[in-house]
């Protein structure tokens, strides 16, 4: 409040008591705008639930037969007419990529319901390796002629859906307001 000459009144009571600059200040003001758990961050927490699951299915259907000790000799015997000196490294990769995903979603998961301030980052992180791994696995892939033929192209296909959604989410966490005043929980 101003006194008559046009100065400062010490007396006066406060107008706020959060400086306009502080980070109550931030929150004070985008108080109105979108916030919490919903709208189209359902989307992205949908998919990040379900990984788990489908990872976890996927390594059970078509991973973990590949070791039974049958299948096991046939593709890490050089005799064997099956045998190709990448396809036991690349089932070794996938098994160990597919857990990676399953903990490093689930630890997402657990943020993100937190809501923690570093879900925007570990969210781009996640998204990131599982392109990432998509392209090291199809590359590798592609170098089996008994994997090349059949799967390349349901591989592909997952790479792509991969890369189209990576580049939908991914901005959507760096530019969101309801991103920004959701994961405000310093963990």
């Amino acid at each position: 409040m101003l006194g008559k000459d046009g100065e400062k009144n010490p007396y006066a009571p406060p107008l706020s008591d959060v400086d306009a600059t502080s980070e109550k200040a931030k929150i004070i003001v985008l108080e109105g705008e979108p916030s919490g758990i919903g709208g189209w961050l359902l989307v992205p927490l949908l998919g990040i639930i379900l990984t788990p699951i489908r990872v976890g299915f996927d390594v059970y259907r078509d991973l973990l037969p590949a070791f039974t000790p049958v299948v096991w000799s046939r593709i890490t015997n050089p005799a064997a007419d099956s045998y190709h000196p990448f396809t036991a490294p690349l089932i070794v990769f996938e098994l160990i990529a597919n857990i990676g995903i399953i903990l490093l979603s689930l630890y997402l998961l657990r943020q993100f319901l937190k809501k923690s301030t570093g879900v925007p980052r570990l969210y781009i992180v996640f998204y990131s390796s599982l392109v990432a791994i998509q392209v090291i696995d199809l590359t590798f892939a592609a170098q089996i002629p008994s994997i090349a033929s059949g799967v390349n192209a349901e591989m592909t296909k997952d790479l792509v859906k991969s890369v189209i959604s990576a580049v939908i989410w991914i901005p959507y966490f760096l530019v969101s307001k309801r991103v920004k005043n959701t994961f405000v929980v310093e963990t």
